[in-house]
């Protein structure tokens, strides 16, 4: 009998364990060759300036290197679980080389959809990133109008017009999300999301407080050679009011220890939203695409009533994709305006292009070649000084995924 029940034990451990399974995966990217130049020239003046920059092994040149752990538990009765920890390598030590900073999830999948919780980038802020055309999120690519116009994405976006940032964040990757995606219902899929993250330090008064909410609405639909996208999405975030504090000194006679004191903050609000609608056709030779994005963000100063416009850009962009053997040609090009009405940058007009060759030597690895363009027209409107601006960037290298 003891030995019976340790059959069946050792049965019923094996059984569950077939049932799970967790693999991980990834990729390396290194650019052989990186060179990247920046012209801005005043229109009025004609006085130019160059920045050129120029690498060798170049990290994240065509894509972002990284590592992710993912699990599945097939829980019978159609039910599935799963988790995704994805985390970013760097070659110094910052946050990017963190475990899970790129997305840390868990999901549960089964009869009526898929619902996903934690940090990840939802379907229906960069879906039209994947029909754009684009080969990479390199210079010459629209993938930088959803992201957070922060410092450390002023590589992305530059392109958009530079100094002005988008005020409402970042509408892709984030912590606290719910997303729930639906089956597939005749070629189309419908997903939804919502995040919010409140702190409030002092309930009775509006001071210490910030709130940031975010949607999204994402359908997808498929069939055979035809892809259709659409996307929807708003941000709000509330920063409360925070009262001056008034400088104060520790000594009379000396400068040492004192404190030059806080200006007041006034209560405000910054609304974002995000639409796009993408399609893609596969004709046998080649697969075409097109894509249209519209982002807008403004802050609003409760008090006065005040608005200011930060962003107000519409890009449309092509692309064609041809494989050829081993070969996988790619080809885009945008343009578009930003009508934000902000001082010096009135009526930026925004055009770029990207072209690129990739060599699959195996399943793994890839040998590429990229060269991409952004170009920016800023129309000062009378109120700023006019100036043209032009990134580009060449790159060779090597992809290995695993």
């Amino acid at each position: 009998m003891k030995k019976t029940l340790i059959a069946i034990a050792a049965l019923a451990a094996t059984s569950a364990f077939a049932q799970s399974s967790v693999t991980i995966s990834g990729s390396l990217d290194f650019g052989a060759m990186h060179n990247g130049k920046t012209t801005s020239t005043v229109t009025s003046t004609g006085v130019t300036t160059a920045v050129k920059a120029s690498q060798t092994s170049q990290f994240n040149s065509w894509t972002t290197n990284q590592v992710s752990i993912q699990g599945t538990e097939d829980m019978g009765g159609g039910t599935k679980a799963s988790f995704t920890i994805n985390s970013g390598l760097s070659q110094a030590v910052a946050a990017a080389s963190l475990f899970g900073s790129r997305d840390a999830f868990v999901a549960l999948e089964g009869g009526m959809g898929k619902v996903q919780l934690g940090r990840f980038v939802t379907a229906s802020s960069l879906g039209y990133h994947g029909m754009s055309g684009s080969a990479s999120t390199a210079v010459g690519s629209i993938y930088g109008l959803s992201a957070a116009g922060v410092a450390a994405s002023a590589s992305q976006i530059d392109r958009f017009g530079g100094a002005t940032r988008m005020t409402a964040g970042d509408f892709e990757r984030g912590d606290n999300k719910i997303q729930y995606t639906s089956n597939a219902m005749n070629g189309l899929t419908v997903n939804v999301n919502y995040s919010k993250a409140l702190s409030d330090s002092d309930a009775s008064a509006k001071t210490n407080k910030g709130q940031t909410i975010q949607s999204g609405l994402g359908l997808n639909y498929a069939n055979g050679p035809l892809t259709v996208g659409y996307g929807t999405n708003t941000r709000k975030v509330d920063g409360e009011a925070s009262a001056e504090t008034a400088a104060t000194c520790t000594s009379l006679n000396t400068p040492v220890g004192c404190n030059t004191g806080v200006a007041a903050v006034a209560q405000s609000k910054v609304d974002g939203k995000l639409n796009w609608l993408a399609a893609s056709y596969d004709l046998g030779v080649a697969t075409v695409y097109g894509t249209s994005v519209q982002r807008k963000d403004k802050t609003i100063t409760i008090a006065s009533g005040a608005e200011t416009t930060n962003f107000d850009a519409k890009v449309n962009q092509i692309g064609v994709k041809v494989p050829v053997g081993q070969y996988t040609f790619s080809a885009s090009a945008y343009t578009g305006k930003d009508k934000r009405g902000v001082a010096a940058t009135d009526d930026v007009k925004l055009s770029g292009n990207q072209v690129s060759a990739q060599y699959a030597m195996s399943k793994r690895t890839t040998i590429y070649a990229l060269t991409g363009e952004n170009k920016i027209a800023r129309d000062g409107g009378g109120v700023g000084t006019s100036e043209a601006r032009k990134q580009t960037a060449t790159m060779v290298g090597l992809l290995h995924s695993f």
